[in-house]
């Protein structure tokens, strides 16, 4: 039986480091830190997105300079949280009717405080930033900015990298390939994420490269719960005489590097850059 990897989700994962790490109860936060829950509901629903925002606004308090990522990451709670009001905004107490209103008031402020937050940040130049304004609202200029950092100084997160990937992907599978493979040499255990390696697969399959190919998809399998088919898997390598053997255990070597943070200092990392053509 292969092993199973379990990954976590890279995009919820930056959101959620801050407020996983703090101990103190949401009544002892807002206490001592009022500016930051007085636009907020107070009774049980949504809890876990109002942690997250508190959180995110008490590392922004406790920031000397404000970063982009912050900002990034308090977009994202905003909108978990605006998201979850919405569903359970009308959802009325019968004894308490008043905490109806104000769920639904928080409802309104955290989409006000929202829209400002995604209009004062819509031409920041940070890649976080710029990265948020092409994924949610399809922003051709955030994306040039984010394009232009990548090749003048890189990006901070491989998780940026395999975006600019997926965008090239259907269009450009070599540019697609090398974007993929930077991701994986840049990335720590906690943000990589096995799409990726569908995503190469998928590249090189554009660039008829059979064996990258099976490759990428038979190192997806070990981080997939789903059954593996094996004839399937089989077929994309066609007629071809090929050292089944050599590339399963190259599979097997590959996603135990990714899974345990080893692959940016590997041979394999080389060896696979190395085989990537020009873009």
């Amino acid at each position: 039986m292969k092993p199973y990897f379990v990954m976590f989700t890279p995009i919820l994962t930056l959101v959620c480091l801050s407020a996983c790490d703090r101990p103190e109860g949401l009544a002892k936060l807002c206490k001592n830190n009022p500016q930051i829950c007085h636009d907020l509901h107070q009774d049980s629903w949504c809890k876990l997105e109002r942690r997250v925002l508190i959180d995110q606004r008490l590392a922004l308090i406790e920031q000397v300079s404000v970063a982009g990522e912050q900002q990034f990451q308090l977009l994202l709670a905003l909108e978990g949280y605006n998201r979850c009001l919405e569903i359970f905004a009308n959802v009325e107490h019968i004894m308490t009717p008043e905490r109806t209103q104000e769920r639904t008031k928080a409802f309104v402020d955290s989409s006000q405080t929202l829209a400002e937050l995604q209009s004062t940040t819509r031409d920041n130049s940070d890649p976080y930033l710029s990265y948020y304004h092409w994924l949610r609202f399809g922003d051709k200029a955030a994306f040039d900015r984010l394009e232009q950092q990548y090749q003048q100084r890189g990006l901070p997160n491989a998780i940026l990298v395999a975006a600019l990937g997926a965008y090239y992907e259907k269009f450009d599978p070599a540019r697609a390939t090398t974007l993929y493979l930077a991701a994986l040499a840049q990335s720590e255990p906690q943000d990589f994420n096995p799409s990726w390696l569908l995503g190469l697969a998928n590249s090189n399959q554009r660039l008829n490269n059979r064996e990258a190919n099976y490759l990428f998809i038979r190192t997806h399998t070990y981080f997939s719960e789903l059954d593996v088919n094996e004839s399937q898997l089989l077929a994309i390598l066609g007629d071809n005489p090929i050292d089944i053997k050599r590339l399963n255990m190259k599979a097997a070597q590959l996603a135990t590097l990714l899974n345990d943070g080893d692959y940016p200092a590997s041979t394999l990392r080389r060896e696979l850059e190395s085989q990537t053509p020009a873009p």
